[in-house]
């Protein structure tokens, strides 16, 4: 089991880059050119040009050159005219790049790694920074018959509630007491009956038929309806 970093840390996803070498860089730009992010890829070691005082120590200019052979992903995508490829733009990863490409980035190492060993992965807000087609097929992929992987993660988006995507012994609420605890059930043990298969499940969760939604106050006294 392995628990998804922050997105923004690509540490495994290198990591396996330069274990693997080009055979594994193929492997990745395949699986990143199918959620259409890019084209190509190119990983280059910065060295930084630093110079230090005479009398700075040696132990603090040691320091500071930890960060000389630093990383950098360069995303590269083609430019058309006339739907033929005229040449290539090159983006920084963590410059250039929106979070979402660069949480599918970071992830997908892990997520390569869990569904060729089937291995399992925990993440929270899966769909964060994430446009809803690409959340889905990741899911697709670890829910497909012939994965042995499996991906465990928490979700605010309720479009993911659908007996499309998941059973209902796949779905797991976490209620709040009003006292604080917590209490974690799955759809398929409701209590007051296990719903139908072609229920609508994000629907009736929103309605509060589920419960597991927070407890809102009135908010009246902070809008008191007078405009300037």
């Amino acid at each position: 089991m392995r628990n998804l970093e922050p997105y923004f840390n690509l540490d495994f996803t290198l990591h396996m880059l330069e274990r693997h070498g080009e055979s594994y860089k193929a492997k990745l730009l395949n699986f990143l050119r199918k959620f259409d992010v890019l084209d190509d890829f190119e990983v280059k070691r910065i060295g930084h040009t630093q110079e230090f005082p005479d009398d700075m120590p040696k132990e603090v200019q040691a320091y500071f050159k930890n960060d000389e052979d630093e990383p950098s992903i360069v995303i590269k995508r083609n430019v058309y005219e006339e739907g033929k490829i005229v040449g290539v733009e090159e983006f920084d990863l963590m410059e250039d790049e929106s979070e979402g490409t660069k949480k599918l980035f970071a992830f997908a190492g892990f997520f390569l790694s869990a569904l060729e060993h089937g291995k399992v992965l925990v993440a929270d807000e899966l769909e964060s920074s994430l446009h809803p087609l690409i959340t889905r097929k990741i899911i697709e992929l670890f829910n497909s018959e012939k994965s042995k992987a499996q991906l465990i993660f928490a979700t605010h988006d309720t479009n993911l509630l659908s007996n499309r995507f998941f059973r209902r012994d796949q779905i797991w609420f976490v209620e709040k007491s009003r006292q604080g605890a917590s209490c974690l059930f799955s759809l398929a043990e409701y209590k007051d009956g296990k719903p139908r298969k072609d229920a609508s499940f994000g629907k009736d969760y929103i309605l509060g038929k589920y419960g597991a939604i927070p407890f809102l106050g009135n908010f009246d006294d902070l809008v008191d309806g007078k405009r300037d």
